[in-house]
C-alpha cells in the first residue's frame, strides 16, 4: 500500500511587483496577508478550481525585501 509523503516547500506568492493583471499590492497588505495566514490555513488548490480537492496548504508566511525591492 502507498503511503502519501508530505513536504514542506518555500514558494514566493506575492510581491509588490505589478503582476500580469496590473495589479500591485502594497507592503501593508502583504503584512495582512501574513497575520491572516498565521491565524488559519490557506488551503492550496489547482487553479483556484473549487471543482478539485485541494493540492496543499499554506502554513507560515513572511514578508521578505526583494533586492530589487
Amino acid at each position: 500500500m502507498a503511503t502519501a509523503s508530505l513536504r514542506t516547500e518555500w514558494q514566493r506568492v506575492a510581491t509588490t511587483h505589478v503582476d500580469r493583471h496590473g495589479e500591485r499590492l502594497t507592503r501593508s497588505a502583504l503584512e495582512s496577508l501574513v497575520r491572516q495566514l498565521r491565524a488559519n490555513y490557506i488551503p492550496i488548490g489547482f487553479e483556484h478550481d473549487p471543482r478539485f480537492p485541494p493540492l496543499g496548504r499554506m502554513i507560515d508566511a513572511t514578508v521578505v525585501e526583494l533586492p530589487d525591492g
